[in-house]
């Protein structure tokens, strides 16, 4: 996935060729972890189905929440409590999760 991305774009690559120069591979391979967890997080929520770990896994804590899509949460959101929504937010440790579901709530709402 990572090579077909080098293929495809240029930033990766020009990111590689800037480190190269500079002697410092640093940058470079915070790159591409970044890109290895983003296709994983990616493959991984394509592999979970919201209806075989419905929301209300995350609820329990059995499933992050970023492993749902914004689609999923959106459409099943709306049928939790704030005591739900407070122990999704419990469970979860990334910040920007946590606002992502809260933005997500907002909107349910509208």
């Amino acid at each position: 996935m990572l090579i077909v991305e080098f293929k495809t774009t240029t930033a990766g690559f020009d990111l590689f060729k800037e480190c190269v120069e500079k002697d410092d591979m640093t940058e470079f391979y915070d790159y591409v972890v970044k890109r290895i967890i983003s296709g994983l997080k990616r493959q991984t929520s394509r592999t979970i189905s919201y209806t075989e770990y419905p929301l209300s896994s995350a609820v329990k804590g059995y499933v992050p929440i970023c492993l749902y899509t914004d689609e999923e949460i959106l459409s099943r959101i709306s049928h939790f409590n704030i005591n739900d929504i407070k122990s999704i937010i419990k469970n979860t440790s990334d910040p920007d999760q946590v606002k992502r579901l809260i933005k997500l709530w907002q909107d349910s709402m509208i």
